[in-house]
């Protein structure tokens, strides 16, 4: 019991450094600039990398020709993605709760191998002063029920969200998107700017085409999605 004192004091000591490295490391990451990539198809973007890893930042927003009711639908269906993306060859919802997901993906990018990353999958809604709003926010994860598979790259970190806001009336979206990831690439960081500025863009016009195609099929948007937004969508009249 005599050593139970130093070995407390130990132990604080290390979370305390532990814990004040972590807050420099999140000082220096902050401070790092952005580098403005240009608009591209309506798109504007920008990117950091933070750190020598090849771990990035990306910033994107844009307008969607399609309500924000059939975009939010249509980023919750993972297991729909496959439709959606091109590079998404596999997606599967493990588990589910509500407005929360378990998802496995499979992305299947040309002339380099198949890159893979679990992910928990949440939606959220709100109001501020500048209206409803509606979010799409994942994060990478292991989970025992898929493991790394030989051949296959895991992508980790892998993280980010898409917050959306409606425009005209609720025909149009605006959509801010972000990323923080890890592609696992051999890539001078001048070559994976360029990439960004390719498939960003194409992202953001695949989730266009798909909202208007949800439009078009008369889909209906799922009922706990439609309630949320029609709940964040209504203004309460001042008192008098």
């Amino acid at each position: 019991m005599a050593n139970q004192p130093l070995l407390t004091r130990r132990t604080l000591t290390t979370l305390i450094l532990f814990t004040a490295c972590m807050f420099s490391t999140s000082l220096l990451a902050a401070e790092i600039p952005w580098t403005n990539l240009g608009t591209k198809n309506g798109i504007a973007m920008k990117i950091r990398f933070i750190d020598d890893k090849g771990t990035f930042e990306l910033k994107a927003g844009g307008k969607m020709n399609a309500p924000m009711d059939a975009v939010i639908a249509l980023l919750f269906a993972s297991e729909e993605h496959t439709e959606i993306f091109d590079a998404v060859s596999i997606s599967k919802v493990f588990w589910s709760e509500g407005f929360e997901k378990k998802v496995y993906q499979r992305i299947d990018p040309p002339m380099v191998s198949d890159r893979d990353y679990t992910s928990k999958v949440k939606l959220s809604f709100g109001r501020d002063e500048y209206g409803p709003w509606a979010k799409r926010s994942f994060k990478s994860y292991k989970d025992p029920a898929y493991p790394e598979k030989e051949g296959i790259v895991r992508m980790d970190p892998n993280e980010g969200r898409w917050i959306l806001r409606p425009e005209a009336g609720g025909k149009t979206t605006w959509c801010d998107y972000f990323l923080r990831s890890n592609p696992k690439l051999s890539l001078p960081q001048w070559m994976l700017k360029k990439t960004q500025m390719s498939s960003i863009p194409k992202v953001f016009r695949s989730v266009e085409k798909a909202a208007q195609r949800f439009v078009a099929q008369k889909r209906s948007v799922p009922s706990d999605i439609a309630a949320e937004i029609a709940s964040i969508q209504s203004v309460v009249p001042a008192a008098a």
